[in-house]
């Protein structure tokens, strides 16, 4: 059996080991006790994202994000990142600004109206795919970015590019 789109607290893990059935999970839960899985390491990326930014000057980095708790089931993924997002923010001393949209549907609104309430933020990151479809409107947004020509936006994980501009990466392409 293989497990995905796994939970924090994911209830299959239990059931399947009551019933003694082989299994290995694409992603981790927080009891990862003599578990199989295969998974990246997205807090350490959103963490390295961080510092990237960091290191270029940006003091106000937002993290945006779909929420962990959806549908009341609280996600792995998304979790890990929030926890290295606050862990990062914590050791440079920033504020922490993340923000998380209820759906796909919704991210290019949910993002716009944050912006406009936290216009002090100068970069983004963020770990799903999903929410680098929706920075495609940040390419319009006008707000206090250096040069004036928009917010940097870097997603988070190995081989990921900046959707837009193609500014920064925490690979070092550019």
């Amino acid at each position: 059996v293989i497990l995905m789109e796994i939970l924090t607290h994911d209830p299959r893990v239990d059931l399947l080991r009551g019933h003694d059935l082989p299994f290995v999970m694409i992603g981790r839960c927080a009891d990862q006790g003599n578990l199989s899985y295969v998974d990246l390491d997205i807090g350490a990326g959103v963490a390295q994202a961080i510092a990237h930014l960091y290191e270029l000057g940006h003091r106000r980095i937002g993290l945006v994000t779909l929420a962990p708790v959806r549908a009341d089931k609280e996600y792995a993924y998304t979790t890990w990142a929030v926890q290295g997002y606050e862990e990062a923010c914590r050791r440079y001393g920033l504020p922490s600004l993340w923000h998380s949209s209820d759906s796909d549907a919704s991210v290019e609104a949910s993002v716009l109206a944050w912006l406009t309430q936290h216009p002090e933020v100068t970069a983004l990151v963020t770990p799903q795919e999903a929410e680098a479809s929706g920075h495609a409107c940040l390419h319009g947004f006008n707000g206090p970015f250096p040069g004036g020509s928009g917010l940097p936006f870097v997603p988070a994980g190995p081989g990921r590019d900046p959707v837009w501009p193609r500014l920064t990466s925490p690979s070092g392409r550019s």
